[in-house]
């Protein structure tokens, strides 16, 4: 089994298919959640309109045993799921998912509780279009970029 990626470190996951990519971001998470065990790990993703944030999101649920249906929370901006006891993410007892595609400022966010919720322990905020509300973002956010290269390929730039 792969050690676990130190904080300050980078590198590149492929990926070949939805199922892949969602197996990754459980992977990735679990390996940030090992070093941030005091408050919320925020994921912040990036990429073109279909490049597969939702499907990092939806896996990012799955290995917390989220068995709601995870879509992208465009309209609503975030939602927030709770994990299950089949969770395989030690630790973590609720994911939010944000997206910020029409976010017009960080004070939308802001006012959602956006303090509060990064202050809680054993919970992961996976932030679509991260880049739109860099500003207010942890300076230890997980950063993954992710690359559609081929109709089911993906490239995974992560920075922790």
């Amino acid at each position: 089994m792969e050690k676990s990626k130190e904080p300050g470190t980078e590198y590149t996951l492929i990926s070949r298919s939805e199922e892949e990519t969602k197996a990754a971001a459980a992977r990735i998470v679990r390996d940030a959640t090992a070093h941030n065990p005091e408050r919320a790990l925020v994921v912040a993703l990036e990429g073109e309109l279909g490049a597969g944030k939702t499907q990092f999101a939806k896996g990012v649920a799955r290995a917390l045993g989220i068995t709601n249906t995870v879509v992208s929370p465009t309209f609503l901006v975030m939602r927030r799921y709770g994990a299950s006891e089949v969770s395989s993410i030690p630790n973590i007892t609720e994911m939010y998912h944000f997206d910020c595609y029409r976010v017009g400022s960080e004070e939308e966010v802001i006012a959602l509780g956006w303090e509060d919720i990064l202050a809680k322990q054993g919970a992961v905020v996976v932030v679509e279009w991260a880049s739109r509300i860099e500003r207010i973002l942890p300076q230890d956010t997980l950063w993954v970029m992710i690359e559609s290269t081929g109709p089911t390929e993906r490239v995974m730039n992560v920075r922790y």
